[in-house]
């Protein structure tokens, strides 16, 4: 799991071929030339086999996500409510 740039350290290390990633607008064409098979898609998150975000508070939202996916949705809300966060909904 990377948050914001640190997509590039994936991509360094061979991590993120042939897989479909987030970065922060400000990396993403550096993103590509590090890793041209490397699918780079401007969303918030990306859940692949490596999850990726776009920015810090992207990834809090994708950090919710994992919650969620490993402990379920309630566990996240209250999660998030814990935080004062808003809950990201897809």
């Amino acid at each position: 799991m990377s948050v914001c740039t640190g997509s590039l350290l994936l991509a360094k290390a061979g991590l993120l071929e042939n897989k479909k990633a987030a970065t922060h607008w400000s990396a993403e064409k550096l993103l590509k030339k590090m890793s041209p098979s490397t699918k780079v898609l401007k969303k918030r998150f990306i859940l692949d086999t490596i999850y990726t975000s776009s920015g810090v508070a992207s990834g809090i939202d994708l950090s919710l996500k994992v919650v969620e996916i490993y402990f379920g949705k309630k566990v996240a809300k209250n999660t998030s409510k814990y935080m004062e966060y808003k809950l990201y909904e897809n």
